[in-house]
């Protein structure tokens, strides 16, 4: 499977002069800083169609789309991300684990998307450090983690997909403002980028085992 990753580049530049890098692509990721603050309010009205164009995007290029943003609910910010598939809207994900202090309000749940590709699960920001929300998403099938992240300046967020993507037998994919990272089910870094737009080939596999036994190690009976 062909990933392209849009680390700092704005959707609609991307769009319009740099559709070559996304050829063939099966799945582009693009990072909090490509699209914005989104309000339903004013999507809801017609007023604008961020949504949309996300959905239409993904038609223009036969692929599965998954774009990060803040999203405004009335006065409520959430970080988020939309996904859409070949012309149609699939959902909205939102970071569910918000810090003691933040200006964002928590999301209410974790979602496995059923694609042309496979099946994906989201997760936003810090819900990364949250182990159970990505076995959670492996555990209803998840074929790809996709980890969507605002910046990161160390190497942490590293050490973590590799620990989930072996612990939890599934490839984890990793878009911010300026990282893109693939990680196979080995918990090995497959391909790593400082780049505004790159791509890579990610293996769709799963390892149902190395989940078995972590759940053993958790007390849970399979």
């Amino acid at each position: 499977m062909k990933v392209c990753f849009v680390s700092d580049c704005q959707v609609y530049d991307f769009w319009e002069s740099k559709l070559i890098s996304a050829k063939d692509t099966d799945l582009i990721l693009f990072s909090p800083s490509s699209l914005g603050v989104v309000s339903y309010e004013k999507e809801l009205a017609g007023e604008t169609e961020y949504f949309q164009d996300i959905a239409k995007l993904s038609k223009e290029l036969n692929c599965v789309v998954v774009c990060a943003c803040d999203t405004d609910t009335y006065g409520s910010i959430r970080k988020s991300a939309v996904i859409a598939d070949s012309g149609k809207l699939l959902g909205v994900s939102d970071m569910v684990y918000i810090p003691v202090k933040s200006e964002y309000e928590c999301g209410s749940n974790f979602i496995v998307y059923k694609t042309s590709i496979g099946k994906i699960g989201v997760v936003v920001g810090t819900d990364l450090y949250c182990f159970e929300a990505v076995k959670g998403m492996v555990l209803n099938d998840a074929d790809l983690i996709v980890s969507i992240f605002a910046s990161v300046n160390d190497y942490f967020h590293e050490t973590v997909i590799k620990a989930e993507s072996f612990l939890c037998g599934v490839p984890m994919a990793f878009i911010a403002e300026n990282r893109a990272l693939a990680v196979s089910v080995k918990g090995e870094v497959v391909f790593s980028s400082n780049l505004k737009v790159s791509s890579s080939e990610i293996k769709m596999e799963k390892v149902y085992d190395k989940l078995q036994f972590t759940m053993r190690g958790c007390g849970i009976k399979g």
